[in-house]
């Protein structure tokens, strides 16, 4: 198996896309992001079986419409890219979270940090 494959078998299957950043309160991804999209899409490439739910998140700075319409837009941003590198639509949904699903605490800037994230969760695969 590939490390993408070993990581997938876990029991999880959600996987944060490290350094997969937009710039602050906008869905422009940042250098260093599109350079890991472009590895997730090599990824994908070698593991055709791997259907992919695509979620965006953020904090809760701003209000909660706001917030889901800016997740859902960096969730559509990374799946955009995907399909452009050859990544079947069928294979992927985009879908955003808002702040709903916080890893870090809102009380700091780090924890903030956390939650303005990209993950995507295996739908099927092997």
């Amino acid at each position: 198996k590939t490390n993408f494959e070993t990581t997938l078998s876990t029991d999880d299957k959600r996987i944060l896309l490290d350094k997969i950043e937009c710039v602050t309160g906008k869905s422009s991804l940042t250098p260093w992001s599109i350079y890991t999209v472009g590895h997730l899409a090599a990824e994908l490439k070698r593991n055709p079986s791997v259907n992919v739910e695509l979620a965006g998140h953020t904090d809760n700075t701003g209000s909660d419409e706001g917030n889901l319409t800016l997740s859902e837009s960096r969730a559509n941003v990374v799946y955009n890219m995907l399909l452009q590198k050859g990544i079947d639509e069928s294979r992927m949904t985009a879908v955003g979270y808002g702040s709903a699903e916080p890893i870090g605490d809102n009380d700091t800037d780090a924890g903030r940090q956390k939650n303005r994230r990209t993950e995507f969760k295996v739908l099927q695969s092997f």
